[in-house]
Order: C-alpha cells, then structure tokens, then sequence
C-alpha cells in the first residue's frame, strides 16, 4: 500500500506542475518522475536484493523530500513575476548557422582527437574489452582532462539537434553526421548515462523549440522506448533478463521478465543508500560534494574517496543521497536538496522568462540530473560543468545578438 500511495503522490505532483506551469519539464513534475516515481517502485520490493528500510534510511529520505519540495515552493514564492504563457520560443533570430555548424564541428573533432588519443594509451575501445574491464577502461585513464574532451561529443550532438530544429531546411547534412558520430562514440566507451542525456536534451530542445505544445503521448512513447533501452543494455551488459533475475531474486512474470534490469534500475539504489549508511564509511567531509572543483583544480586526489563498489559488490549507485549523507551525515541530506531545489526552480524561472538558446541548453543538464536524483548526485559531477561552459562557450560563438553572449 505503500507503494500505491507514493506512486499516487508522484502522479499527483506531475498534474498539479503540468497546471500550475504549463510544461512538462517543469522542476516539481521533474522531481516526481526522478525521485517520488522510483521510490515508489522501490517500495513494490520485487528483488530479494532488497530489504525494508529502516527509520534512519526512512528519515533520509522523508526529510529530503519535504527539503526539496520547501526550496522549490521558496523560490517560487520569491519569484512574483508572472510566467510566460507560452514554454515555446523561436530562438532562429539568435544564432547564425553557419558559426552554430562551426561550433559543434569543432567540438565533435576535439572529442574525436582526444577518443584517439585516449584509445591509444588505455590500448583499446571499452565496448570492444571484456566484461570485466568495460566500465572501468576510461574511467582510470591517467591523464588529465582527456575524457572531459572525449565526451565533448555530447554537447556536439545537442547543438546539432538544436541546428536541425532552426535552420533543418537549409542545412540538414552536417549536423546530422556530427549527430550520428557523436552518437557511435559515446556508445562506444559504453557511457550508457551520457548516452541517456543525449536523449533527454535532445528531446527537452525539440519540445521547446515546437511550434505546437507537446502533449502527453510523445513522453509516454519517449518512456516506452526507454524501458526498451534499458532492456537492450541489461542484455548487452551481463547476457539475459533471466541471468539478472536469478542474480537478484527479482520476481516478475514470465511475460514481464524484460522488466528486470529497469525495474532494478529504479529500486535497488534505495537499498544501497541503506547498506552505506550502516557500512561504518569514514566522513568525506565534503568531497562528494565539492567534486567538481577538486576534479576541475586536480585536488580530487588529496581527498581520497571509499570504493563504494568495493562495499556493495556488483550494484554501484545509491541514490544522490548518499553522497551528501557521507559528507555531512543527516543534516547534509536534510539541507543540501534545498539548496539543489532552490538553484533548479531559479534557473527554471529565469529561463522560462528571459529564454535565450544556452539557458535553454543548460537548463536540460539541471533537468536531467533531476531525472536522475534517485540513482546519483548528478549535481556533483564535473563533466555536466563542463558541458554547460561548452554550451555557453557555442552559443556565444555562434551568437547574432549581444544579449545572448551574456555569461549564464
């Protein structure tokens, strides 16, 4: 019953932010489909993975709730300028096509000579390695900074969407190449979130570049197509649904047996938010957090960070809780996602009032993470920084008008 009533809750949320802001993208609808919906799921308890949460685990996650939702209601609140009646914008006048081509050319080919680069020292392509090495063959590379060029493919594939919804018409070849080879690369070091943020962005810019408001049956088709995608990784990562069924001890029936990778997907991540908790994990004092200035300052290595993985074996995402509950225990986890609503319902605003071609860009990194807060804390992770300065730094290059240059 549980289950049923936070899965109503959350279907709730999405009604009441469809309303009250006209768009589906909204943050609060955002943050019932990323955060409300998988607790939900998680509470169907289909895995024998998974176990009852306890009060402390409970109280992490109530708490942050009801954190998240005050910052988002504060900002709202704050915010007294009327909405924009319409989400849709024209952003042609903005930008030129030719240096928008220019941009995300160039952008594909920095990742292209740095994939090279980086393929010649690790001695190989991930999704061509071993099941054992293929997660770990780019994220151990030695040098600095080569893999934030690498995956400078994804902000490439966005502005090429971005260029077939403005100029498509008059100039549809290169984007769409650029698209498809960002694409291939990003599958080929087996980046299987990226891959997802491609998706997200890509279809955040065509409904908001539309010049018809999107309805409700393009994101249930774009949903179905998802859980088609996780099925198909499921099957390319470890074999077969059933081979991660008897893994797990997840019971569906026979007929939903492809359910199980995205079902543990969803719900086991409260699970390991659980274990770590009681895991006696030293304090990282901020390191979680503060992650991307370490990385972006090469002082991530003066702040050494638990295996996590080490800890819990094969499943190695916990939520985005647990990394501020390991930096600041519970008032970490009560405070922090306020302050990440906050920021996510400012930006939100500022955007859907003043929209120019990179907020709007930006933005669908600050959505997708939100997306994403029940498997990791998307907020403290380096490579989104640098793809938003990729964006801003391309939209400025590529810039018709003075205002659009301004610093986001």
């Amino acid at each position: 019953m549980r289950a049923i009533a936070i899965l109503v809750v959350a279907a709730a949320g999405i009604v009441a932010s469809r309303h009250y802001f006209d768009d589906y993208f909204a943050p609060l609808g955002l943050f019932c489909v990323g955060w409300l919906i998988p607790l939900g799921v998680s509470e169907l308890s289909l895995s024998a993975m998974q176990e009852p949460l306890d009060t402390l685990t409970w109280l992490l996650v109530t708490g942050s709730t009801l954190s998240y939702l005050a910052g988002l209601a504060l900002v709202v609140a704050i915010y007294k300028r009327p909405l924009h009646k319409t989400v849709r914008t024209s952003f042609e006048e903005w930008l030129d096509p030719h240096r928008l081509r220019v941009a995300m050319v160039g952008l594909l080919a920095l990742s292209v000579v740095a994939y090279a680069f980086e393929v010649r020292i690790a001695g190989g392509i991930p999704i061509l390695a071993s099941v054992e090495d293929r997660t770990t063959a780019y994220r151990n590379f030695p040098i600095p900074f080569v893999h934030y060029a690498v995956v400078s493919a994804i902000p490439a594939s966005v502005l090429a969407v971005l260029h077939l919804r403005l100029f498509g018409r008059s100039g549809w070849k290169v984007p769409t190449a650029v698209g498809i080879v960002a694409f291939v690369l990003i599958l080929s070091i087996l980046a299987r979130q990226e891959l997802l943020l491609i998706v997200v962005a890509s279809l955040m810019v065509v409904a908001y570049t539309s010049r018809r408001p999107i309805t409700a049956m393009p994101l249930l088709v774009g949903t179905l197509a998802l859980l088609l995608f996780f099925i198909l990784i499921g099957r390319g990562r470890d074999g077969t649904s059933d081979f991660a069924a008897q893994l797990s001890g997840t019971y569906l029936p026979v007929w939903a047996s492809g359910l199980v990778w995205p079902y543990l997907y969803l719900a086991v991540n409260f699970t390991v938010l659980q274990f770590l908790t009681h895991a006696n994990l030293p304090s990282t004092l901020g390191a979680h957090t503060l992650q991307p200035i370490l990385s972006l300052t090469l002082t991530r290595r003066y702040f050494p960070l638990p295996n996590v993985e080490e800890e819990f074996g094969w499943f190695n995402t916990f939520t985005y809780l647990w990394p501020l509950y390991s930096d600041f225990r519970l008032l970490g986890a009560l405070l922090v996602p306020a302050v990440y609503a906050g920021f996510t319902g400012w930006y939100y605003l500022r955007f859907r009032n003043g929209p120019t071609p990179s907020r709007l860009l930006i933005f669908t990194l600050i959505a997708f993470t939100t997306l994403f807060l029940f498997q990791s804390n998307g907020f403290a992770f380096a490579p989104y920084y640098v793809f938003a300065f990729e964006f801003w730094l391309g939209v400025k290059y590529a810039s018709t008008r003075p205002r659009a240059a301004t610093p986001e």
